[in-house]
């Protein structure tokens, strides 16, 4: 089952702006062109939930020009109101992808690797080494020139950082030399076909920035989260600058000399809310644009406003897993037979799922743990609700219900019982699909 994402919901009288589920990269485009989003062309959307316009398309196109100017207001939950890490992602993404660039960029519809900061690369033939030509002309937002040497700092900073959150994505990597200043040839120990879509799409930050902070910790413990903000705010090449921050959020402006097309709105001011409850009562409120994420369950919340919702597909992913090797259970072992695996999956009713717990925001018959359009076959699909069919399957493996009790058993006696292991931080989503797996299987006897 693929969840649909990047769901906003748009004021159509002043341009006020709320959305739903924006995976990483959808934010990384936010943070660019969510100023343009002001004028819409209503014939790809149609009316959803009271008062909100419910728009699937995706990559919309508008009938008349944006208007330059403005502030955009959004209210964002954050780990931290005062880490500016970037190695950490101790603070809410939108800030980073907003004031910093990756070297690549995933693509919005297909989410392969395009140029960014880098305008080309080459892979080796034994994909030891890839060499990144980067972008000419590009600067950090003091006015210093981007250059090689800020790729080779972020990539060590990012694999060494104490509190690193990406260190697993630089698992394979080496080292980057830089032989000149739009070179970087960075050496893999193994060939990690990962590589492009993880590590090159990481924020690169500034070595003049952090480079003496840095180096001037002792190897083993070094880390960007005690450096002081207050006193040099987070320099980028992105296309908003910080002007300044507080416990109580973060203000920006419009970075002119952006590489490419700048934001159209002059300001964007980020304020912490930790509460999704609090954050879409502030949108209802018109107290600020954009409310992002907004589960299915609670777009009646702020439905009573006029305004727009975008549903936008995204790489989220849920599935079940069968253990194999489960063998301290009642039946371990059960899943060695394909029918009893396939019988489990076709009791499953993945259409009542989707329409009960996410509002029919969801590709409930999507196939395979890979959701990215480019390694995922679209052809591939899981199999129609068949209870009856599951049974007779299940039957013809051996599990029958011989007491007329309604619960499947083996010939000795055993009966088919199986036990989910569950996060129990585990998404509300979540927890509600697996109840209802839960509930469709004790219908078949499980």
């Amino acid at each position: 089952m693929t969840q649909q994402s990047g769901q906003w919901a748009a004021d159509g009288g002043d341009g006020n702006m709320t959305g739903s589920r924006i995976n990483r990269r959808a934010v990384f485009a936010a943070g660019v062109a969510a100023a343009g989003t002001l004028a819409f062309r209503d014939a790809f959307a149609r009316p959803k939930a009271g008062q909100l316009i419910l728009i699937q398309d995706q990559q919309p196109t508008y009938g008349s020009p944006p208007v330059a100017g403005g502030t955009l207001a959004m209210y964002r939950p954050t780990g931290s109101a005062s880490n500016f890490n970037p190695a950490a992602f101790a603070m809410d993404f939108q800030i980073a992808s907003s004031y910093l660039d990756p070297l690549l960029r995933p693509d919005d519809l297909t989410m392969a690797p395009t140029p960014w900061l880098a305008e080309s690369w080459e892979v080796s033939d034994d994909g030891l080494q890839i060499t990144y030509l980067l972008r000419d002309g590009v600067v950090w937002h003091n006015g210093s020139p981007f250059s090689s040497e800020d790729v080779a700092f972020s990539f060590e900073v990012y694999r060494d950082d104490q509190e690193s959150n990406a260190s697993n994505f630089l698992a394979s990597f080496v080292a980057a030399d830089t032989p000149d200043p739009r070179t970087v040839v960075v050496t893999l120990d193994v060939n990690d076909p990962t590589w492009l879509f993880n590590a090159s799409t990481l924020p690169i930050f500034s070595v003049a920035q952090y480079g003496d902070y840095w180096y001037s910790q002792p190897v083993g413990f070094r880390t960007l989260a005690g450096f002081d903000w207050n006193a040099a705010l987070p320099d980028g090449t992105g296309p908003w600058m910080i002007d300044g921050w507080n416990e109580v959020g973060v203000s920006l402006s419009a970075n002119t000399r952006y590489w490419t097309d700048p934001p159209l709105m002059s300001n964007l001011e980020i304020r912490w809310e930790s509460s999704l409850a609090a954050r879409e009562q502030a949108w209802v409120e018109r107290r600020c644009d954009i409310v992002w994420p907004i589960r299915a369950a609670d777009i009646d919340r702020v439905s009573g406003r006029i305004g727009r919702l975008y549903a936008a597909n995204a790489a989220s992913v849920m599935f079940l897993a069968f253990n194999f090797d489960a063998r301290y259970t009642a039946n371990p072992g059960v899943f060695a037979d394909i029918r009893t695996r396939q019988a489990l999956s076709m009791a499953i009713n993945r259409e009542a799922i989707g329409q009960q717990v996410f509002g029919g925001f969801a590709q409930s018959f999507a196939a395979g743990t890979v959701s990215q359009p480019w390694a995922h076959d679209e052809k591939l699909k899981s199999p129609d609700y068949d209870p009856d069919g599951a049974v007779a399957l299940l039957n013809e493996a051996g599990w029958v219900d011989y007491t007329g009790d309604g619960y499947l058993a083996d010939a000795n006696g055993q009966g088919l019982a199986m036990a989910i292991l569950l996060d129990a931080n585990a998404p509300a989503e979540i927890q509600r699909a697996v109840a209802r797996v839960k509930l469709d299987w004790e219908n078949i006897g499980v």
